[in-house]
C-alpha cells in the first residue's frame, strides 16, 4: 500500500498442513506473518513447488523483521522435494529447524541415469547492514535434516548463530558437497567466535 508492506494476518500463529497438500502447486508464499510461532507441514507437500524462503522483507534499502515470534520449522519428508530454491533468514525468535528425509532432493531421472532439481544450497546466515554483519538467527538451537535431505546441494553455510546446541544430519544429505565449514566470522580483521554452544 503506497510501497509500504502491511501485515494481512497479523493474529495467525500456526500453520500446520497434512500429506500431500498442495501436491502440485507451484508457487506458494507467506510475508507478513507477525503472529506466526509455528509451521509444519505434512509428507509431499508442494512436491512440485520451484522455491521456499521465509525472510525478512526490504523497506527502504533497510532489513525489516516479519516473522519475528517463529519458533519452528518442521517438513515431513518429501516436502518441498523437486525445489530448487530455499531461503532462511531474519528470524530472531527461531529455535528449532527439522526437515525430514528428502526434503529438497530432486527426482532421479532415468533417462540420464542422475538426480536432477532439488536444492542446490542450504544456508542458515546473517545479514550484511552498512558493512558489519547482524546476527538473525539468535535462538536457533538445533538443525535436524533427515536422509537424503539436500542431497543435491552443494553449499552450506551457517554463521551468527550463537545458541546452536545440535546439528543432526542424516545419511546421503549434501552428497555432491565438496567441504562443510562451520566457523567464525572476521570483523575488523578479528575472529569472532559464533557457536559458543555447539
Amino acid at each position: 500500500e503506497w510501497m509500504k508492506w502491511i501485515a494481512d494476518l497479523p493474529q495467525l500463529q500456526s500453520v500446520k498442513l497434512g500429506d500431500y497438500a498442495f501436491h502440485g502447486t507451484k508457487s506458494f508464499a507467506m510475508s507478513n506473518l507477525t503472529s506466526l510461532q509455528s509451521i509444519e507441514f505434512g509428507q509431499r507437500c508442494f512436491s512440485s513447488a520451484s522455491s521456499f524462503s521465509l525472510i525478512g522483507i526490504i523497506e527502504w534499502m533497510k532489513w525489516r523483521i516479519d516473522l519475528p515470534l517463529l519458533q519452528s520449522v518442521k517438513l515431513n519428508n518429501n516436502a518441498f522435494g523437486n525445489t530448487g530454491s530455499f531461503g532462511m533468514s531474519n528470524l530472531p525468535s527461531l529455535q528449532s529447524i527439522n526437515i525430514g528425509s528428502d526434503c529438497f532432493r530432486g527426482y532421479y531421472n532415468d533417462k540420464i541415469q542422475k538426480y536432477e532439481g532439488g536444492a542446490s544450497s542450504l544456508s542458515l546466515i546473517g545479514i550484511v547492514e552498512w558493512m558489519n554483519w547482524k546476527r538473525d538467527l539468535p535462538h536457533l538451537q538445533s538443525v535436524r535434516l533427515g536422509e537424503g535431505a539436500f542431497y543435491m546441494a552443494t553449499l552450506f553455510e551457517m554463521a551468527n548463530t550463537t545458541s546452536l546446541q545440535s546439528i543432526d544430519f542424516g545419511r546421503y544429505c549434501f552428497h555432491g558437497a565438496s567441504s562443510l565449514s562451520l566457523i567464525g566470522m572476521a570483523k575488523w580483521t578479528k575472529w569472532k567466535r559464533d557457536l559458543p554452544q555447539l
